[in-house]
């Protein structure tokens, strides 16, 4: 199971690791500011670089995490 892991992301860009971090980082200071928006914001910002379900899975544990908190 670790190299399947391992295999997933390395097949990423890093270009496209930056992207989703730059987004995750607008998103929850949207969310900081206002309270609620970071699937919302994320998700119309990931969907623009990577399919719709792919940026669906990427916000699955940090909206978790952050409806948490």
């Amino acid at each position: 199971m670790e190299s399947s892991l391992l295999a997933t992301f390395s097949a990423v860009a890093p270009s496209q690791w930056a992207a989703a971090a730059a987004v995750f980082v607008l998103a929850g200071l949207v969310k900081g500011v206002v309270g609620l928006g970071l699937p919302t914001v994320a998700m119309g910002l990931l969907a623009l670089r990577m399919p719709a379900a792919q940026a669906a899975a990427l916000l699955v544990v940090p909206s978790l995490v952050t409806n948490v908190w």
